[in-house]
């Protein structure tokens, strides 16, 4: 099946018919390839009877059977793709991505390496814990229109940088500075900050944090536990708990040894249809 493109909120006519669509689920990727680790996950998703819709300022090549393609840039400008300045890191753009993309009420943000293990529960607000005191952001839905999106959105926007975590006199002084043009590059933020860190203190902020769910939801594999994903005696199953919706990846951290062995976890999400 080829690749389809679609203006968002026509459903593809071969699903609606079959009246197996599930909750839209939203990828961004800027790239030629997705490669087989992403693509992988991707399809995990349209497995589990999800909408799946990729993000792309030009279609990845190894695009999966069936996914529909939105033109990112209605969203984003070419012109605005920024990276961290210290780990040249395109996370930061995604970060910024992810919060325009709730603005706009397209449905369920997922990182390209969420591997979907049963469908996403249906409901406004959708987040888990990855630690105890962090929220990631590699699961997102919000409404549109909440204090939580309106405040992510502001924060990320042009290329100055202020935490809302920092002091009045601190933000004021920034403020100014960003006003001549010479405020805090939001390149210069280390990782991490634009997206959980100032997720977790906003959901603080507004009384949110009773709506995350558990870690084990989205995170049962802490990222100082990803060589669990190579173990040839575990499996999906072994690595997941009744209440795993996906398991996050951290592409970061495998992607240097990337060669799993047969039977693993990480051979299984590989392998799959």
């Amino acid at each position: 099946m080829p690749v389809k493109a679609f203006q968002f909120g026509q459903l593809d006519p071969d699903q609606q018919m079959q009246g197996t669509m599930g909750e839209t689920v939203n990828f961004i990727w800027i790239g030629e390839k997705l490669g087989p680790l992403h693509a992988a996950c991707i399809r995990s998703f349209r497995r589990h009877g999800h909408r799946t819709v990729l993000h792309a300022f030009d279609a990845p090549k190894d695009t999966p059977d069936g996914v529909e393609i939105f033109d990112a840039s209605q969203l984003l400008s070419q012109s605005e793709i920024v990276a961290y300045k210290h780990e040249k890191s395109l996370a930061l753009t995604a970060n910024i991505y992810r919060y325009r993309l709730l603005e706009a009420g397209l449905g369920i943000y997922a990182d390209c390496d969420v591997y979907c293990v049963r469908p996403f529960p249906e409901q406004q607000w959708l987040f888990g814990w990855e630690k105890k005191d962090v929220i990631n952001c590699a699961v997102l839905k919000a409404p549109a229109d909440s204090d939580l999106v309106k405040s992510l959105v502001q924060c990320t926007s042009g290329r100055h940088f202020i935490a809302p975590w920092w002091s009045p006199i601190k933000k004021a002084a920034y403020n100014r500075l960003m006003k001549l043009g010479v405020g805090r590059d939001i390149r210069r933020t280390r990782w991490g900050t634009t997206g959980p860190q100032l997720l977790t203190f906003l959901i603080k902020k507004y009384g949110l944090a009773d709506k995350a769910l558990p870690m084990d939801a989205f995170y049962p594999v802490h990222q100082a536990m990803t060589d669990l994903l190579f173990d040839a005696e575990l499996s999906i199953k072994d690595v997941t708990t009744p209440r795993t919706y996906a398991i996050h990846l951290y592409n970061n951290s495998i992607a240097p040894t990337f060669n799993p062995p047969p039977g693993s976890p990480l051979a299984e999400i590989l392998a799959g249809p």
